[in-house]
């Protein structure tokens, strides 16, 4: 795919007060590349190496070559822009900008704004467009517990016990969370280390339908 058009590099930007400020776009890049079948999503930052400020942050959305949709945030001086896109469920991404996260299908199509006090990162796990399975270690990352959310509207389906990872005086460090699936159990693997340098690894097995969980 080429860009057909000449990309924008001088921008006049209102900075408040009847203030403009003038940049110019030295350099390009694209980050967080995502592909299904011949669809593919992308940014693309606009950088002014004199100012020091990326300028420009867009995200494009192609598909069998042709340019589907772009978006354009522009970080001065309103602070907000896009930050990130995450895989989410069946070829549906999340954009994440500093201020919010979006959920596209690959036509560049906006589905719905997550819940503003939910963040998309690796401890939450779609279970359809719109659930999600979150994992929360308490503070001392001692315990954890499980709870199912729709991250459009911030409703609570259900919260699992509380499992205990370790029972030693001992300050732990979560190493590593993987995740196996088989149709409604989720199997979480959580390998830690002690203080003392003892390895350690608690399985817990989830229903995501009920909550209910077995260690």
């Amino acid at each position: 795919w080429t860009e057909n058009s000449k990309l924008d590099t001088i921008f006049r930007i209102h900075a408040g007060y009847g203030e403009y400020v003038n940049f110019k776009i030295t350099d390009f890049w694209c980050t967080d590349f995502y592909k299904l079948n011949n669809a593919y999503s992308f940014l693309v930052n606009g950088y002014d190496k004199s100012a020091a400020q990326v300028v420009t942050m867009d995200l494009y959305f192609l598909n069998n070559g042709n340019l589907i949709k772009k978006y354009r945030t522009i970080p001065y001086p309103s602070n907000a822009y896009f930050q990130s896109v995450w895989p989410w469920f069946n070829g549906i991404i999340v954009v994440k900008s500093n201020t919010k996260g979006v959920c596209y299908n690959m036509n560049g199509d906006s589905l719905f704004t997550v819940a503003p006090n939910i963040t998309i990162d690796d401890r939450i796990l779609a279970v359809n467009y719109e659930d999600a399975v979150l994992y929360t270690l308490n503070p001392g990352e001692k315990s954890v517990y499980f709870s199912r959310k729709n991250v459009k509207t911030n409703e609570t389906l259900w919260t699992s016990a509380t499992i205990v990872l370790d029972n030693s005086q001992e300050v732990i460090k979560i190493n590593n969370t993987s995740v196996s699936k088989v149709n409604n159990t989720w199997t979480y693997k959580i390998d830690y280390i002690r203080y003392s340098g003892e390895k350690k690894s608690v399985q817990v097995e989830l229903d995501i339908n009920t909550g209910a969980v077995n260690s």
